[in-house]
């Protein structure tokens, strides 16, 4: 035994020693876990100078009374070796455990295990949101329609939709003066493959860029005239974490009918005070405002980016034409005078079975069903002429053939076609059925790139177009956006791609909304009344055209001819005193205008009343199938004003003969008393049928 030394003093000794073992090796634990020592690796604690006399008093004592107990395992007094191996093992372990919990934060946002890079908040998210609008939109239509990137920063997806995808773009960044070479240098340039980064490196700036890309150092939206052009050239708006301007572009992008994608971050709940979600709480966090955006749309999608952070994109494309999903969907674009796609409606047509095979044109077949029916055709330069559909068949695909167009298929060969349901209450072919006239269903059939100019529909009647084979490039306006379309004395432009028409003439065309549709093979569109639209043949394309109205388009097709009237009238005021002056009744002079403007105009205001009375008083509903009351309601009424509008200003100029058609013999029968008589006779018919139901 050591002199002076009891046995529970040895007992005590080694108690102490193993003790401070374990709290040492506990410290050890806590010390990685905080990420202490040099280069990543665990320090061992330092160990106090009582501790190391200690030590050295237990192997004293091992020497006398054996081994004592054995350290832990963890214990910085192993071998060296050991302790190396156990600090690894725990390293490896935690990042184990952070990978682990990383992966199950990652499943919980249904992002992908294999997501690269996920986790870098700010490195990759420029090019995931690229990505996702190159998916959604397609890279054609980008670079098609161009690309507004509102609050942009530094450029970042301007420089990579324009250097690599080659996309028109306008950068509206007002914060900071941006650089979008030395952003494409920085930002896109290390993460393209080698051969391109090594190209844009060593000419030092990207041709793209210059080309492509143009910043507008603005607030959104732009009050400058030239810079707000900028910005509605541009048919796709987007913007990355834009802050304060994240509901600006989709409130402007709705209402100028652009296709949107934001991804919202801020919410700045005390400057946007009165933002509320659906069941009225007050919009505090981001996923309260991204279901307040897409609230805003019933056609907005939202979905989730591959990065971490604020990751949810709200897009919605207005600019688009809703499709038809049944007849019923087409019964209320009808009543509410919006456009729609009614999608392989003309798949089982007699015409699409033996016209077309695979999807293509069999001429062959043309030929021998139409080859010797005369067809009006107009040349690129719209100049008129007519030609045997065989002879036109021939140069096709010539270029600058010209367009077949306005040939009476119905009317020299019926039962190719029927009509969509939804879009067959026609009130004015079956009035030209009736009276035996040229009516107003059509073929047309063009090579690709042939068009027909922006324009307005015939007596502001609605049309529907169905492609046998090819498609349709469609811009569509709504009526609020007509004067927009027009020059400084009222002239209408003829084509409205950009770089088609002089900017400085038609400063308003880019601002006007638009709607863009490319119709397919097989489908239906529904143009509604008084919607002016351009089309332009993408291949070889032969479709189906219908003018038509029903029951609530009457107010359009009453205004339009109203105006027409008036107009007639006034003109052919000169020749008013020579109608007298021959000894002519004032009644001749008012059958002779009703002439003249049936001869421009197609009808005249005594065919107007009697196609209203063939329809009216033969049935007991006038709005579509399965309308609401309150729709009847509103169509009786829209009918009812306009014929009152006729008693009021035209009851004096109708004119119908015995059969209750307008009386075209040039004599005195056509414009006595009777045939006037008879006129006045068939309004109040028509208006006493309408009366009952708009009183209740």
């Amino acid at each position: 035994e050591a002199p002076g030394s009891t046995g529970f003093d040895i007992l005590l000794l080694k108690a102490s020693n193993f003790g401070n073992q374990r709290t040492r090796a506990s410290e050890d634990f806590a010390a990685l876990r905080r990420g202490n020592g040099r280069g990543g690796q665990l320090q061992p604690a330092k160990k106090p100078q009582d501790d190391r006399l200690i030590g050295r008093q237990t192997t004293d004592m091992n020497s006398v009374h054996g081994p004592g107990p054995t350290p832990p395992a963890h214990s910085s007094y192993g071998a060296p070796e050991d302790a190396d191996d156990a600090r690894d093992s725990k390293k490896a372990a935690l990042k184990a455990r952070r990978r682990a919990s990383k992966a199950a934060r990652r499943a919980a946002a249904g992002l992908s295990a294999r997501a690269p890079r996920f986790g870098a908040r700010n490195e990759n998210r420029a090019a995931v949101f690229v990505k996702f609008l190159v998916e959604t939109f397609g890279v054609e239509r980008l670079r098609r329609e161009g690309v507004c990137d509102v609050a942009g920063g530094r450029g970042e997806i301007t420089c990579r939709l324009a250097h690599c995808h080659e996309v028109r773009c306008v950068l509206v960044e007002p914060r900071e003066a941006v650089d979008l070479q030395a952003t494409v240098l920085k930002r896109v340039a290390p993460r393209l493959p080698a051969r391109y980064r090594r190209h844009l490196e060593e000419a030092g700036r990207s041709e793209r860029i210059e080309r492509l890309a143009t910043v507008v150092e603005s607030p959104f939206p732009p009050r400058d005239a030239a810079l707000a052009a900028l910005v509605a050239g541009c048919g796709i708006w987007v913007g990355l974490h834009a802050d304060g301007a994240t509901e600006a572009i989709v409130e402007e992008a709705l209402r100028a009918r652009k296709a949107f994608a934001v991804v919202p971050c801020c919410v700045f709940p005390r400057f946007f005070a009165t933002r509320a979600t659906e069941d009225g709480r007050p919009v505090r966090t981001t996923a309260d405002l991204v279901s307040y955006l897409a609230a805003k749309d019933a056609r907005t999608c939202t979905t989730t980016l591959a990065f971490e952070g604020k990751n949810r994109v709200v897009s919605c494309d207005a600019s688009a034409v809703r499709v038809a999903a049944g007849p019923a969907d087409v019964s209320s674009a009808v009543l509410a005078n919006e456009p729609i796609l009614i999608e392989d409606s003309a798949a089982t047509w007699r015409a699409t079975r033996s016209w077309t095979a695979d999807g293509k044109l069999v001429v062959q077949n043309v030929q021998r069903d139409l080859g010797d029916c005369v067809a009006p055709v107009v040349a690129g330069d719209g100049a008129r002429t007519t030609m045997r559909v065989r002879e036109f068949l021939t140069t096709l695909h010539d270029e600058g053939t010209g367009y077949l167009k306005d040939f009476h298929l119905h009317c020299a060969s019926p039962g190719w076609y029927a009509p969509p349901p939804g879009l067959d209450d026609d009130w004015l072919n079956r009035f030209c059925d009736r009276e035996g006239r040229d009516d107003f269903r059509f073929l047309y059939l063009g090579g690709d790139g042939s068009r027909t100019p922006l324009h307005a529909d015939v007596l502001s009647s609605h049309s529907w177009s169905a492609n046998i084979c090819g498609a349709k490039e469609w811009w569509l306006f709504p009526p609020s956006e007509t004067s927009k379309l027009q020059d400084a004395a009222g002239v209408y432009v003829d084509d409205v791609r950009l770089g088609f028409y002089d900017a400085e003439r038609f400063p308003r065309v880019a601002d006007a909304a638009c709607l863009r549709v490319t119709q397919p093979p097989r489908s239906t569109l529904f143009v509604p009344s008084d919607w002016r639209h351009m089309v332009v043949n993408v291949g070889a394309t032969l479709s189906i055209n219908h003018n038509w109205f029903e029951a609530g388009a009457i107010p359009n097709v009453w205004r339009y001819l109203d105006t027409e009237a008036r107009a007639t009238a006034a003109e052919l005021e000169a020749c008013r005193a020579d109608v007298e002056g021959r000894g002519g009744e004032l009644s001749e002079f008012l059958w002779l205008r009703e002439r003249v403007l049936r001869a421009s105009a197609r009808l005249n205001v005594s065919d107007f009343v009697a196609m209203c009375r063939s329809e009216v008083c033969a049935r007991d509903t006038l709005a579509p199938a399965g309308s609401a009351p309150e729709d009847e309601r509103r169509v009786r009424d829209g009918v009812s004003l306009a014929l009152r509008a006729v008693a009021a200003d035209h009851a004096g100029s109708l004119f119908l003969d015995e059969s209750g058609t307008w009386p075209r013999d040039e004599d005195a029968a056509s414009w006595s008393r009777s045939a006037r008589d008879r006129g006045t006779a068939a309004l109040a018919e028509v208006l006493a049928a309408l009366e009952p139901e708009v009183l209740l």
